[in-house]
């Protein structure tokens, strides 16, 4: 018998994961099985089943059996519609129908130039489109999602060559045009940004959804979450809705298709084990500033505006202006001799600038506190600069899932970076009001762990005579709320969420 290298991948897989399951039902006593990710996780993508290692019990949330069938379901048509040169596909679009696998069509996501927080956020929004209308998903290789993230999908693969003619399908017809037109058009090209124009808005209206089934190209190009304002399309809230249980959705896909590939995984895991391991508890706070020329700049008062938050929520112990050497020595050596770990809170501060976290090191080093508790800061990068490069995308993504790992966030307003990590840690996060002047507070408690629709669209078809059901729009008025950080953005909560509800004359 010969030792193949698909025979040792197999055994080493089976024993990966055998590990995997026994530390998880060791170290979270009480997990429902159906947290537990299945045997066959593949060791190409370690972060798929290793990720609940390091979540304590209480944020381990289980994936609805509805989303676990649709996936799996999904899976499989992703691997029968894979095809082994897409070039050649593409370019023969408008050849017979025997050059592609029966019924299979495609919806090919396009990089843009935006950070990494709104191109995730949009290649979730393209995969929940997809998913709801059987669609193939392929992303572009150009960039820096297809390196960082893992094949979603065993046994196939949705990365397009670098060869692929991206300019071609991007070309295709626009939606207004493709409608407008006599003949039948085989790709169309969604421009789905925050700016999105009239004609472009209609894509949100059940006929338009319709029309598209018939095209079998679709090019998606956006910098939006856009889940929320596709829940007004009946035919899709028919078949996504079930999959959003108790107002959540983003946190449960996100913990399936936004998995950091292995080398991106390691730097997650080195830092846990380095750093966040030590502590008790963890605090992870995000800050960033929009609406200024250096995304870096440092802001004095900011650290000011964050210990008053995390004081005012009972997340940090108070400065004492006295040191009493004694008593600290007696608790630390009390602590010592519990087991207990040597660090009592961690603060990991994600920024492009360094200073903050410095700012906020010195005071916990410059003076003690009044409960005698440690607090260490630690911070994975400080780059100091904003770019498109692929390490600030890694470093980014690394510090995303660290903050999903921290027991409570506090993060920016406004910010796509905070949303990731909150959306993946089924956290409500503490929103600092870093920016806003007209919120004197430093900051408030998140109604919801997902993210917000910044710019919504209402498109022409539902302002009047809207064939929403009732069942539909009680659903909207339950499940659909105005963001905090946004006064005019959605987002998807909870029922007893309250906050201001979605203004929308057709309910």
């Amino acid at each position: 018998m010969f030792v193949t290298e698909e025979l040792v991948l197999s055994v080493w897989t089976t024993i990966h994961n055998l590990e995997v399951h026994d530390a998880l039902r060791k170290q979270n006593n009480g997990v429902p099985s159906s947290v537990i990710p299945p045997l066959n996780s593949h060791p190409t993508c370690l972060s798929r089943s290793q990720q609940y290692l390091y979540r304590k019990s209480s944020h381990l949330s289980a994936v609805p059996e509805s989303l676990r069938q649709a996936w799996s379901s999904y899976a499989d048509m992703q691997k029968s519609c894979f095809h082994g040169n897409w070039t050649e596909l593409f370019l023969n679009k408008h050849g017979p129908a025997s050059s592609r696998p029966d019924s299979c069509r495609y919806l090919v996501f396009i990089e843009g130039r935006e950070g990494l927080g709104n191109l995730l956020l949009s290649l979730t929004t393209a995969f929940t489109f997809a998913m709801a209308t059987n669609r193939t998903l392929l992303i572009d290789s150009r960039g820096n999602v297809a390196k960082l993230l893992c094949e979603p999908f065993p046994e196939t693969s949705w990365v397009l060559p670098t060869e692929f003619p991206y300019n071609l399908i991007t070309d295709c017809p626009r939606l207004f045009s493709f409608q407008h037109n006599t003949t039948n058009a085989s790709c169309v090209s969604l421009n789905l940004q925050h700016n999105i124009t009239s004609p472009d808005k209609e894509f949100f209206c059940e006929d338009s959804f319709a029309d598209l089934k018939h095209v079998t190209w679709v090019a998606w190009t956006s910098n939006q979450y856009f889940v929320t304002n596709l829940l007004l399309i009946p035919s899709f809230w028919q078949r996504m809705h079930p999959m959003m249980v108790e107002g959540r959705f983003f946190t449960y896909v996100s913990s399936l298709l936004l998995l950091p590939e292995n080398k991106t995984w390691s730097l997650i895991v080195r830092q846990l084990w380095s750093y966040l391991s030590a502590a008790e508890l963890r605090v992870g706070i995000q800050v960033r500033l929009h609406g200024r020329k250096d995304l870096a700049q440092f802001e004095p008062g900011v650290d000011t505006k964050i210990m008053d938050c995390l004081l005012r929520y009972g997340l940090l112990p108070s400065l004492s202006e006295y040191e009493n050497s004694t008593e600290m020595h007696r608790v630390q050596s009390r602590k010592m001799s519990d087991g207990k770990k040597p660090v009592d809170i961690l603060l990991l501060l994600t920024s492009l600038q360094g200073k903050y976290s410095q700012v906020m090191r010195d005071r916990f080093m410059e003076m003690p506190t009044e409960s005698f508790q440690t607090v260490q800061v630690h911070s994975v990068s400080q780059l100091g600069r904003q770019d498109k490069g692929f390490q600030q995308a890694q470093l980014a993504f690394v510090e995303m899932w660290l903050l999903s790992f921290c027991d409570f966030l506090a993060t920016s307003e406004y910010s796509t970076f905070g949303y990731i990590a909150q959306g993946l840690a089924d956290l409500h996060p503490y929103i600092l009001t870093l920016k806003s002047s007209h919120n004197p507070s430093s900051c408030m408690v998140g109604q919801s762990s997902e993210p917000c629709t910044h710019y919504p669209k209402v498109p022409t078809c539902l302002r009047k005579d809207s064939a929403l059901s009732p069942a539909h729009k009680d659903w909207i008025r339950v499940y659909l709320r105005m963001c905090q950080d946004q006064p005019s953005g959605w987002q998807l909560v909870q029922p007893d969420a309250g906050g201001d509800a979605v203004p929308m004359e057709f309910l």
